[in-house]
């Protein structure tokens, strides 16, 4: 899935930056449990992100490559409902896709 989103980008420093990103939102998705890749979930991230001090262009940016990780998994036909990306055994997909 982080594939799709990387993929999607042509600018390098962009795509280090949502790389980035993207880890560091899987990282704390996996901390605990979660209700699933949910607009509650999103804003829970966007809390931490403020939380930690973060500028508001670096938060943008954060949540752009998040909204990035949710139109690309919707663009592919991907069951994101309920469910984090980066968490294969939950998704009704191949898990090859990820």
């Amino acid at each position: 899935m982080k594939s799709l989103v990387l993929d999607s980008v042509s600018s390098p420093i962009t795509k280090r930056v949502y790389n980035m990103a993207l880890d560091e939102f899987f990282s704390w998705y996996a901390q605990e449990p979660r209700p699933g890749f949910t607009k509650a979930t999103v804003s829970a991230w966007r809390v931490t992100l403020e939380e930690r001090g973060l500028g508001s262009s670096s938060i943008i940016v954060g949540m752009s490559a998040i909204r990035k990780l949710a139109v690309e998994a919707t663009d592919n036909g991907l069951n994101t409902k309920g469910v984090c990306p980066a968490d294969a055994t939950r998704l009704s997909i191949d898990s090859r896709t990820l």
